[in-house]
C-alpha cells in the first residue's frame, strides 16, 4: 500500500479522510458485534489503509449492508445453498456475484437464483 505515484503499489489512497475513518469505523463495529479481523488494516497513514478482511459477518453489523469504498472485504457464511441464496438476494447493491463449487450443475442451480 503506498501513494502510486511515488512507486508500484497494490493499493492506493481512499478518496479522503471520512472514507477511511468509516472504513476503519466498519472494522470497528463488526469485531465488537463478533465478527473475527483475519487481516486487521493495522498501519493506515491517512488515507492510505491497509486491507482488512472481516470474517463471520452477520446482519447486525453495518458492514453487512453499507458499502465501504475502500479495501475491506465481508466474509459472510452461509449454512446451505438455499441460505446463501437468501443471503446473496439481500442486499440493494449486487453489483457483481459468482458461485464457485467443484459441481457445476449446482453452481448454475445457485447462481440461476440470485437477482
Amino acid at each position: 500500500m503506498g501513494d502510486p505515484r511515488q512507486g508500484d503499489f497494490a493499493l492506493g489512497s481512499v478518496v479522503d479522510l471520512n472514507a477511511a475513518k468509516h472504513v476503519q469505523q466498519l472494522a470497528r463495529d463488526a469485531a465488537e458485534k463478533g465478527a473475527r479481523l483475519r487481516l486487521d488494516g493495522a498501519g493506515a497513514v491517512g488515507t492510505i489503509l491497509p486491507p482488512t478482511i472481516v470474517d463471520h459477518v452477520t446482519a447486525s453489523m453495518a458492514i453487512y449492508r453499507e458499502e465501504s469504498f475502500g479495501p475491506i472485504v465481508a466474509v459472510i457464511r452461509a449454512k446451505d445453498d438455499e441460505d446463501a441464496i437468501r443471503l446473496a438476494n439481500d442486499t440493494e447493491y449486487g453489483l457483481s456475484a459468482a458461485v464457485f463449487s467443484r459441481d457445476i450443475s449446482r453452481a448454475m442451480r445457485v447462481a440461476n437464483r440470485i437477482k
